[in-house]
């Protein structure tokens, strides 16, 4: 399994470590050699030529004589560079440094050529080196940690030798990484279990609590890496990612689970790896024993997916007691209450999403400003809340659902300043999206002849069928579903955000069929999660998506046409 070594993060270990004096200083002779003195300030470590690099100014007096008495022969102002590889040490548990080549280099870039200097230099340059050092020891163990959690199926005896394997084998310069191959020996176990019987409802709720458990761990994990980022763009990919997540959970909890089935599983290692690039990115802002916490938890989740690659031999299972520790690595002390599954708005979700709709100005600093969208507007809702229509109703509920969707339009697109040239187009996304997922329908009457909201099988809602395990969290579920004006306001903010975040942002316009292609990839991503945005114009999509944007298509293209009331056809 790979451990990606940021060169900011060695950087930060170096200074700590070495150049511990004023203003990231060290003197190299300590002091102890009279008149002698060569001192090196503000390095820098990098990678150049498939080598490491650490640079530093560089300060050299060279003289003669007692303290307080030199007469100097070199004063010299200048560089250093050194050049060298990084290696193992402590036996596969820590990463050092063993130099090559110590370069001196003058202010104007000239090479210094000065055998005393030199030679000073090069033996009180790699001593001090060569004592650099990045303990993996903790994470190490924090993989290790977690193994007896996620291999159920091992023995004590087995769990235990495995431990003693772990190690690091092999390290690579990569461009902007040092990539450590971290090595695990493993014993299959007996044949895998089959994936034939169902489930029996002990099974089942028991599956049930882990995939909550696993959504609540990535809920998680973007809240605390969101607040620990001063950049709006990683915010923005780490709610992508939790947002994308959820149209594949969603995906996933369509089909019945079985014995052994790996669906879910697959899905939250899938969610983990799409997660990482963003959490590293974060983790070089971060301070170097929050950043060696970070990765831990990396480290972690890629022995996860390391393991799973493996196959089902081995019995990779991701338990309740392993995600409860990936939940105190992420937050030191965490405990079961970060884990809850819960149905609430989430004030800190809330104010993410928020924010991402403001991205064109985005914040400079992590404020709690946030108001619960949608508020209430204009159309009179009080009927429509207790109605479920029969075609004789029609003439009368239609025009009044269109007036509720064309409401919830016009204060989604002014409460994100939407460009007027696309105001048209995003009041006939909306009406022709609630006509897709709904017929305009909010109620229906049930087998018992009780009022309820119209509700999918994946867990879909109402006026807008807005998901409610994707979108948990973000929303009052309560008013989703008993609330038509809410449940059009919601539909309305993920309509935009779709339009502008992703349509717009990646030119989906600039394709064949224009400007009309904004409100196809809005429903596409609407329908199927982010990364379908594009899948309307796809010819290798799947049949059912291609069956379902070319509905949509041809619904848009009636109300652009002023004929939105068609959609008492589906009556």
């Amino acid at each position: 399994m790979p451990v990606r070594l940021d060169y900011p993060l060695l950087e930060q270990l170096l200074v700590a470590q070495l150049f511990s004096g004023p203003k990231q200083t060290v003197d190299l002779l300590g002091h102890t050699r009279g008149c002698n003195s060569i001192v090196l300030s503000e390095p820098s470590l990098s990678q150049r030529s498939g080598q490491l690099e650490v640079q530093s100014k560089l300060r050299a007096l060279i003289g003669f004589g007692v303290p307080g008495a030199c007469t100097g022969l070199l004063n010299v102002a200048g560089r250093v560079r050194v050049i060298g590889q990084p290696d193992i040490r402590r036996n596969g548990t820590a990463v050092g440094f063993v130099p090559s080549r110590v370069i001196l280099f003058a202010t104007l870039g000239e090479e210094i050529q000065n055998a005393t200097l030199q030679s000073l230099a090069d033996s009180s340059v790699r001593n001090m080196l060569e004592r650099y050092e990045l303990d993996l020891g903790p994470q190490l163990k924090s993989v290790g940690a977690l193994l007896p959690d996620v291999l159920p199926r091992h023995t004590r005896t087995q769990i235990e030798q495995l431990l003693e394997t772990v190690r690091i084998e092999r390290l690579a310069i990569q461009e902007e990484t040092l990539d450590a191959t971290i090595g695990l020996t493993i014993e299959s176990t007996e044949a895998p279990r089959t994936a034939e019987r169902a489930l029996t409802d002990a099974e089942l709720k028991t599956w049930e609590e882990r995939w909550q458990l696993m959504d609540s761990l990535l809920v998680l994990t973007v809240k605390h890496y969101a607040a620990a980022t001063q950049f709006q763009e990683l915010r923005d990919a780490l709610l992508d990612a939790l947002i994308e997540s959820r149209y594949r959970l969603r995906d996933a909890l369509a089909e019945t689970p079985t014995e052994g089935d790996d669906l879910v599983r697959e899905w939250f290692l899938q969610s983990w790896r799409s997660l990482a690039p963003s959490l590293r990115k974060i983790g070089a802002e971060q301070a170097q024993q929050q950043h060696l916490l970070l990765l831990s938890v990396i480290a972690a989740t890629d022995a996860l997916s390391a393991l799973d690659r493996l196959g089902p031999s081995f019995g990779l299972d991701v338990s309740t007691d392993g995600l409860r520790r990936l939940a105190r690595m992420i937050n030191d002390g965490a405990d079961d209450q970060l884990l809850q599954y819960t149905y609430d708005v989430d004030p800190e979700l809330r104010q993410l999403f928020e924010a991402s709709l403001k991205a064109s100005s985005p914040p400079t600093a992590w404020r709690w400003q946030f108001s619960l969208f949608p508020q209430a507007v204009a159309a009179d809702t009080s009927r429509l809340n207790s109605w479920a229509p029969k075609r004789s109703d029609l003439r009368e509920y239609l025009p009044q659902v269109a007036d509720l969707l064309k409401d919830a339009a016009s204060d989604a697109q002014s409460s994100r300043d939407l460009d007027r040239q696309y105001h048209q187009l995003f009041r006939n996304l909306v009406l022709a999206t609630a006509w897709q997922e709904s017929c305009w329908r909010h109620y229906v009457v049930s087998k018992d002849r009780k009022l309820v909201p119209l509700r999918s099988g994946t867990g879909d809602v109402g006026l807008m069928q807005v998901n409610e395990r994707v979108w948990r969290g973000f929303y009052n579920q309560q008013s989703l579903r008993w609330d038509i004006n809410y449940n059009g306001g919601a539909g309305a903010e993920v309509l935009i955000d779709y339009l502008v975040r992703y349509a717009l942002r990646r030119g989906e316009h600039q394709h064949a069929g224009g400007l009309t292609n904004l409100a196809r990839a809005s429903y596409s991503a609407y329908n199927g999660g982010p990364s379908r945005l594009s899948r309307y114009r796809d010819p290798n999509s799947g049949g059912y998506g291609r069956k379902v944007d070319d509905a949509f298509w041809e619904k848009y293209q009636q109300v652009a046409a002023g004929d939105e009331l068609a959609v008492a056809s589906c009556y």
